[in-house]
């Protein structure tokens, strides 16, 4: 079982750069079945040179709909039910159905899974949220909108979605991992140059509590309890350092 992006080729690409860490995409794919995520999803070329010549930067379409996040809420799980709750993940060293299976029938547990979860589509989203195809994704913009004080399809967490959301879309013929990265790289500087300009905010230090993690274990447990337990004090001026830092990067 491999935790992964989308799917499994899409992991170690977009881990690799600096704007995502392991933040991955907008919505990281944290709980895939085998089906939807554990193999590959498309013509599985290992040949880089091959892949490099076939794919490049295309201006393609991608799906720019903002959902905003749901308010951090302090206390609704303890940090047992998000261990709980982490057993329900086939991709954690942790799971075990059955436990899994005890801790949602649990009436317990209902407020800490209503923080939780949420679903695509809903008129915001929680820490994590389950697509129709029943993969479940970590809410990395989500997080850094919510740090930032704002929520808004101008804030910074849409705009680190909608760049993610282009590039992904921009590369989505290439395979290999190298030219993936590669493709990646140079869409920033070209068919999605305009997203990729506005979405540097989110490399500011002060969006850490949402991106810099090494796994997703790690991920994982922080967002949850920003987003359900423990929570985040977003300082009085409402926003961080965002503002200045974006300032201070792109005047040249």
């Amino acid at each position: 079982m491999i935790t992964c992006l989308f799917d499994r080729r899409h992991w170690t690409r977009i881990r690799s750069w600096q704007l995502v860490r392991v933040g991955g995409v907008a919505l990281a794919c944290l709980f895939a079945s085998t089906a939807s995520c554990g193999e590959e999803a498309g013509p599985a070329s290992t040949d880089a040179s091959t892949d490099a010549a076939s794919c490049g930067p295309q201006v393609a379409p991608w799906d720019s709909t903002w959902t905003p996040p749901r308010p951090f809420g302090p206390g609704a799980c303890t940090s047992d039910q998000i261990a709980g709750e982490a057993k329900c993940n086939p991709s954690f060293a942790s799971f075990d159905p059955t436990a899994c299976t005890t801790f949602e029938r649990s009436p317990a547990n209902a407020t800490c899974r209503q923080c939780l979860l949420s679903t695509s589509g809903d008129p915001t989203l929680g820490a994590i949220v389950v697509h129709p195809d029943g993969r479940w994704f970590i809410n990395a913009a989500g997080c850094i909108a919510l740090i930032d004080g704002d929520s808004s399809r101008e804030g910074c967490g849409a705009r680190y979605e909608a760049n993610l959301a282009c590039r992904q879309a921009a590369c989505d013929n290439c395979f290999s991992v190298s030219a993936y990265n590669d493709c990646w790289r140079e869409a920033g500087n070209s068919a999605c140059k305009s997203v990729a300009d506005k979405a540097i905010c989110a490399q500011s230090p002060v969006f850490g509590p949402c991106l810099d993690y090494d796994t997703y274990e790690e991920l994982y447990d922080a967002l949850t309890a920003l987003f359900c337990s423990t929570g985040f004090t977003v300082p009085a001026d409402g926003g961080l350092a965002s503002d200045a830092f974006v300032e201070a990067t792109t005047s040249d």
